[in-house]
């Protein structure tokens, strides 16, 4: 279990309380002592002293935290109702565009405001969600808002138990709520989005859509391509106004499109030059000669740490848990300890903030699903040129273009959602008892668990989007899908500990919105995924090989550790935590643990260091 004083120093970041009497009549008075209470207020704050800003006038309360950017734009275009601070900046954009305001908003932010005129509040958070924001519900009488899971925890009033579906359902491979959290009093509101209250209820709807509501309009032009450019720079000007900024650079075209960039705007506009932060992976996975010759073109400052040094002696996998023991969300990727370090070798160095290449592959890469569009529409040419193109990017077995992209990615869906529009319910109804069926047996032995898991994963089948493009569909709902959610929310705290933030360009929302809204024949124009950004970075560095890369992954590295590591571990973390709460049978679960470990087939190792990852984190909160 976290130490006391050590959950005390997480729980240092700001909260909002908001009265919810005030739905029913203009102002809150406090029934003991009939004292009047701001409707909306800022009850606690961050570690180093700071609250969001905020700003009254005409009936509207704004609470805003975050980053505006192209500030003097908006005030201008909002006049003289814009002086003050960000928050009333935005105060000035709710009362020019009403719900509309947020269409107007550029920036990373968690926001609350107040419209006591129409008893209506609203709470946002960015597009992307770099802010995380949490609500808590005390029985109807409060609503409580943080961007830290721990701050609210540390609120007498919001409920600390852990939520045993939720946490028995990541078990299960399965996320159908975007919403919740490993906590039951504890919700998110998912990235670009917004919740609503009213005396009627609470809503939760999206107001940032990247996609058009049919299939991007083929075809494309250098004028489309400089428009790339100029929102690619634009969001990497961004974070250079920041101060002064690390890179971490790897050997992939992502990182060093981020990096050339960044180089080139800061000996244009003034700014520090970047420093390159660097991991250097054993082989076959190494990447260090790109890495320098990326970083020597560039003439820019190198800091390369060897992949173990980075990590430490305690193994990858023991400092994961250690970090998971002190995190009130999952931790995203196994590489986490080795980038914290280098992390923590940019903040040594000055840097305020951090950029990576993440959102490079989200945004750029070819999914698979467009097979079944082009099928859908009888594109043999397309889906002929489709296929060519996977080949050239993506180191993938021959087989798999059969038994992947022609049916799991091709006729299987197409017939999924002819079956989604002429008998939803028998569908649904047999979704259910396969996703049952296929859950591991140690999970929610209880049967009153299991039997709210089935009506988890119906309510999940029901409500998903069953029109437009598959490939749309998809993407969609992987920018609002918990376990996205939970890495923002992570590379966010640890930017807080570390007092350097992590910056994502590519999830800039203006860059994004022209991105996702392109032909695959400008994401594959040269026959490869990915051609903007390697039209960019081939020419510049020739000798590198990017007019050829294929994307490298590491899961067989990953693999080959959990082999190393994970027989000495297994005896060290108890399953105690997941057996009391029910969400596991302790027999079945040892035994998947031992059958893992003496399987030849590394992928068995997956499950067994979920569990264990799990129930070190379910430890540390009981």
């Amino acid at each position: 279990m976290l130490p006391v004083q050590q959950r005390k120093a997480l729980s240092t970041d700001w909260v909002v309380e908001f009265d919810q009497h005030a739905l029913r009549r203009p102002h809150a008075v406090h029934p003991s002592d009939g004292r009047f209470i701001p409707a909306l207020r800022t009850i606690g704050d961050a570690a180093d002293g700071s609250s969001p800003k905020q700003a009254d006038r005409g009936g509207l309360t704004v609470l805003f935290d975050g980053i505006l950017y192209e500030r003097p734009d908006l005030a201008r275009t909002l006049g003289d109702g814009a002086d003050g601070n960000d928050a009333a900046l935005v105060l000035a954009a709710v009362a020019r565009w009403g719900d509309d305001f947020l269409d107007h908003i550029k920036g990373l932010f968690a926001m609350v405001v107040w419209d006591h005129r129409s008893s209506r509040l609203i709470a946002a958070r960015d597009p992307f969600g770099e802010y995380p924001l949490f609500v808590a519900d005390n029985d109807g009488r409060e609503l409580l808002f943080s961007k830290s899971i721990d701050a609210l925890l540390a609120d007498p009033r919001v409920r600390r138990s852990l939520n045993r579906a939720a946490i028995a359902d990541h078990l299960c491979q399965r996320w159908p709520d975007a919403t919740e959290t490993f906590f039951q009093g504890i919700r998110r509101v998912p990235s670009g989005h917004r919740f609503i209250s009213t005396a009627a209820g609470q809503t939760l709807e999206r107001y940032w859509h990247p996609f058009p509501d049919d299939l991007p309009t083929e075809g494309s032009s250098s004028t489309d391509l400089e428009e790339f450019d100029f929102r690619l720079e634009t969001a990497v000007d961004r974070v250079l106004r920041q101060g002064p900024s690390g890179i971490l650079l790897s050997g992939g075209l992502d990182s060093v499109t981020v990096a050339s960039t960044a180089t080139d705007l800061a000996q244009r506009q003034g700014y520090p030059q970047p420093i390159a932060f660097s991991l250097a992976y054993p082989a076959p996975w190494a990447e260090e000669p790109v890495q320098r010759g990326v970083a020597t073109t560039l003439g820019i400052s190198q800091d390369v740490v060897p992949f173990w040094d980075a990590v430490g002696h305690g193994g990858l996998l023991s400092e994961m848990l250690r970090m998971t023991r002190t995190f009130p969300v999952m931790l995203n990727s196994p590489w986490t300890p080795a980038f914290d370090h280098l992390i923590g070798r940019a903040a040594q160095r000055g840097m305020r903030t951090v950029m990576t290449g993440t959102g490079g592959d989200e945004g750029f890469s070819l999914n698979p699903l467009y097979a079944a569009e082009a099928m859908r529409s009888g594109d043999v040419k397309g889906l002929v040129s489709y296929m060519a193109a996977w080949r050239r990017s993506y180191n993938v077995p021959a087989s798999w273009y059969l038994k992947g992209m022609l049916w799991a990615y091709g006729l299987r869906p197409l017939g999924v959602s002819a079956l989604e529009r002429l008998c939803p319910t028998p569908l649904n109804t047999l979704r259910v008892r396969r996703s049952m069926q296929f859950a591991p047996a140690y999970i929610a032995p209880d049967s009153s668990l299991r039997a709210e898991l089935a009506q988890r994963v119906q309510h999940s089948f029901e409500s998903r989007k069953t029109t437009g493009p598959l490939h749309v569909r998809e993407i969609t709902s992987q920018l609002e899908h918990p376990i996205v959610s939970q890495a923002r929310e992570e590379h966010y705290e640890r930017g807080r500990r570390s007092g350097v933030q992590l910056r994502h360009p590519f999830f800039d929302a203006d860059l994004a919105t022209m991105v996702y809204r392109m032909p695959h024949s400008v994401l594959f124009g040269d026959g490869r995924a990915k051609y903007p950004l390697r039209r960019r970075v081939a020419p510049r560095f020739p000798s590198l090989g990017f007019d050829r890369q294929k994307k490298l992954g590491g899961s067989g590295f990953f693999r080959s550790i959990l082999a190393s590591e994970l027989p000495a571990l297994v005896p060290k973390i108890s399953l105690s935590p997941l057996s009391q709460l029910g969400i596991i049978d302790m027999r079945g679960a040892q035994t998947m643990i031992t059958e893992g470990l003496q399987s030849e087939n590394r992928r068995s190792l997956l499950p067994v260091w979920e569990l264990l990852r799990l129930a070190a984190w379910a430890d540390s909160r009981l």
